[in-house]
């Protein structure tokens, strides 16, 4: 009856506040112990909590087998000081990150954070919970490490137009400061208004100017986005120039009101707005690359992508070498660059639950998703540096790479002066046994090995 009468006290649909708090923290609470604890499930949740937190907490189950989570009375609880292990290398912590971005300016991925984060509480005050499971603002925050939260970021950042507090339940929420919605949105028209019909202005000139100069000079195969034209630092100052702050005008709504008939902002599968070009906006590209403002690889006649570099057929060995130190001349000296930041503590954390008995390989870590995930954002496909050439050249202090020469292709890897040469040979034999019982098992199945791909 007790239980009934409970459930009977909760939403139909959908979860209270309270239990929006509960669920959350108990997802990161799964997170954090299957980082923690050993993939074999050697070690369970509740003996680790026996071991390490005996007078904290109370986890086991009652007399129908349900799980009990209970906080110790105060007097029971007996709390020491904890020291950190020694031998755990600390992530990069918050002070470094926020050191190493503009200060008068945002990354391309914080101005489409920032528009996210504005979007969603534009309508009103929002817990910080539902802010950070907004699609816009999940898809946007991915390029933060872990160790730095949407809070942190929010309070950091943009701390002059939303406001991070704690509501009347103690909930930490989110709202814009300064202009509401409507006021914004007349601040809005005021600017429009203020834009001639017919022309641009100087800055709307400088800004358009600056964007079809990145265009023609896009090198990805892919499609350029909106967040990568903020990434160019001539797009990024004629923006600032136009789009003040207190403007209430995004890049985005800008490029829809005025250059609507050039440029199309269609949002992909992952939440980027794409920049494709209609007839007259090719035109412009064209002419852009035809004044060789930069000197770059140029967009095709009809606005294709250029083949990057890299992806070109037959590539000489001295333009891949030469690729490659312009690739490690172009990241900051003396620090890591966001997304190297990104991978670096990924791979840490691989490390770190790695619980096999051999080293891994960069093989296993490639199929991390984190790993994967932050890789591909620093070196795309198609790059011409390895992901061993960028740990060996830029954490290579506290990464160390090795392979075993005559014995096996795979390049194990772990942290510097903890790696057991002597085992590695039996890890190269296990690696080499896994792929051939591979092997065996295709042939058994009708198929064939991949074929193996002749040098010429």
């Amino acid at each position: 009856m007790a239980e009934a009468a409970f459930f009977a006290r909760l939403p139909p649909v959908g979860l209270s506040p309270a239990e929006e708090d509960l669920r959350a923290l108990l997802l990161q609470a799964a997170s954090a112990a299957s980082k923690l604890l050993p993939r074999s499930g050697a070690v369970s949740l509740q003996k680790w909590v026996e071991r390490r937190m005996p007078d904290e907490l109370r986890l086991c189950t009652d007399a129908a087998g349900d799980v009990v989570l209970l906080p110790l009375p105060p007097q029971a609880q007996v709390v020491a000081p904890r020291t950190p292990a020694a031998h755990v290398p600390s992530a990069p912590g918050l002070e470094p990150f926020f050191d190493s971005l503009p200060n008068d300016d945002f990354l391309p991925e914080e101005t489409l954070l920032r528009e996210a984060v504005t979007n969603a509480v534009a309508r009103g005050p929002l817990p910080m919970i539902q802010v950070v499971r907004d699609e816009q603002v999940r898809a946007a925050k991915t390029f933060l490490p872990r160790f730095v939260t949407l809070e942190d970021w929010i309070e950091r950042r943009i701390g002059g137009e939303v406001a991070v507090y704690k509501d009347k339940m103690g909930r930490a929420s989110c709202k814009l400061v300064g202009p509401s919605k409507e006021e914004r949105n007349e601040i809005a028209e005021q600017f429009w208004a203020a834009l001639p019909e017919g022309s641009f202005t100087k800055e709307e000139e400088r800004l358009r100017t600056a964007i079809y100069e990145f265009l023609a000079n896009w090198r990805s195969p892919e499609l350029a986005s909106l967040s990568h034209s903020g990434g160019d630092k001539a797009v990024r100052q004629a923006r600032m120039a136009l789009l003040k702050p207190g403007a209430c005008v995004s890049l985005k709504d800008w490029i829809e009101r005025r250059l609507g008939a050039e440029l199309e902002l269609r949002q992909d599968q992952t939440m980027q707005w794409i920049i494709h070009l209609t007839e007259l906006g090719k035109a412009e590209v064209r002419r852009a690359a035809q004044m060789a403002v930069r000197g770059l690889p140029r967009r095709g006649a009809f606005g294709e992508p250029a083949m990057a570099p890299w992806a070109q057929p037959l590539v000489e060995k001295e333009n891949m070498d030469e690729q490659r130190e312009k690739f490690f001349a172009a990241l900051p000296e003396d620090s890591l660059s966001v997304e190297e930041v990104n991978l670096r503590a990924s791979l840490m954390d691989f490390l770190n639950s790695w619980t096999a008995d051999m080293p891994p390989t960069l093989t296993d870590a490639g199929q991390d998703a984190e790993v994967k995930m932050h890789r591909l954002n620093l070196l795309p496909k198609g790059c011409c540096v390895s992901l061993r050439a960028w740990i060996d050249q830029r954490i290579g202090g506290e990464i160390e790479t090795v392979q075993q020469e005559n014995t096996s292709k795979e390049v194990f890897f772990g942290l510097r002066g903890m790696i057991d040469r002597s085992v590695l040979d039996l890890a190269a034999q296990r690696e080499n046994k896994r792929k051939a019982d591979g092997n065996v098992k295709l042939r058994i199945a009708g198929e064939s090995p991949p074929a193996r791909r002749l040098r010429r």
